[in-house]
């Protein structure tokens, strides 16, 4: 994600809490892909509902906060593709050949990495760089109307999304309907910069009001009385929901800010946050590793309990495994430009 001249340290912690929460919430994800019971998913499933209705909006606020908008279009675009579009694509796709070959593939296939990039561009690419890009070139555009049209613009492509995303006429190419659904979190967060004074008082309230509402939805949804909008990989937000999809959305955001703001000089969790991209694109690389080794040393859950232990386990290798990954790649001349760094 793009980032400040100077950083703000609170911000990489966020973006570093989220991470977290990605690692957490894709390790049943993963752990399915890779045969482990069913039975020991649940209580991940059920943890991970306090934060998935919000925290990939929460990244558009903040890049949306941290991007800017002001240089030329053709200096943009170049920017964008080298920093998002090129990364996502070479990283999703050496991350998708180093698991071929720890399952058997041969180092010198090319045929394994060719297929890779190819599945790359034929399934659209990962859903989040994809919109990520599309929604930051779409913003610019935008932001060379004046302020009460670039509204107007903006509410009108999110309700046009939703329509699009409930009629399903047609398939969601480049992942347009999430570009038109997130680009008023990206939009918001551009706002903010300029007015973080009208924001400062209101974001306690804010976030105590998360504090409540957010455990509230969880139970109701586990319960099986409610469903919880969110928007992920997959669209849960409808023109009926969405408001109360962006207040989730704007106090969880308060929440996570918060906290960061408390534990702003943890290193660890400001270095995932600065490697958001890297841990973004390998997150299934990683938990699919451990969640390897786990089993075959002969750790094979089968009910919630025990598969909250063994999933903790493989979450916490999986951030000890991103962190020294992150190191390893930002602070070397070699493999940052891998990542769009200089």
């Amino acid at each position: 994600m793009e980032e400040p001249k100077k950083r703000i340290e609170y911000i990489d912690v966020a973006k570093g809490v989220f991470i977290m929460c990605l690692f957490y919430g894709h390790s049943i994800i993963y752990g399915r892909i890779l045969g482990v019971d069913e039975e020991a998913t649940h209580l991940i499933g059920k943890t991970q509902l306090l934060y998935e209705g919000f925290f990939m909006q929460s990244f558009f606020l903040i890049t949306g906060f941290c991007s800017s908008f002001k240089i030329p279009i053709s200096v943009f675009i170049w920017k964008n593709i080298k920093t998002i579009l090129l990364p996502g694509m070479l990283l999703s796709v050496l991350g998708n050949y180093i698991w071929s070959l720890l399952n058997g593939g041969e180092i010198s296939s090319i045929v394994i990495l060719l297929s890779k990039l190819s599945d790359w561009f034929l399934l659209g690419g990962e859903w989040f760089i994809i919109a990520l890009f599309c929604s930051k070139l779409t913003l610019w555009f935008i932001l060379k109307r004046n302020k009460h049209l670039q509204i107007v613009i903006v509410a009108l492509i999110y309700i046009a999304g939703l329509t699009l995303n409930q009629i399903d006429i047609f398939p969601n190419y480049i992942w347009h309907r999430h570009t038109m659904l997130l680009i008023p979190y990206l939009y918001m967060g551009f706002l903010a910069k300029g007015n973080l004074e009208k924001i400062e008082p209101i974001m306690k309230p804010v976030a105590l009001i998360g504090v409540v509402i957010i455990p509230v939805q969880v139970l109701l949804d586990i319960k099986g009385f409610y469903h919880m909008p969110f928007n992920d990989n997959g669209i849960h937000v409808s023109l009926l929901n969405f408001p109360i999809h962006y207040l989730n959305v704007f106090c969880g955001t308060a929440i996570v800010i918060l906290i960061s703001r408390t534990i702003e000089k943890c290193a660890f969790i400001k270095t995932l946050g600065m490697g958001s991209l890297l841990c973004y694109l390998w997150n299934g690389l990683l938990l699919m590793l451990f969640i390897t080794l786990i089993r075959n040393i002969g750790f094979n859950p089968n009910e919630q309990y025990t598969g909250w232990i063994f999933y903790m386990i493989a979450v916490m290798l999986s951030y000890i495994a991103a962190y020294v990954l992150v190191l390893l790649v930002y602070n070397n001349k070699c493999l940052k430009w891998l990542v769009g760094k200089r």
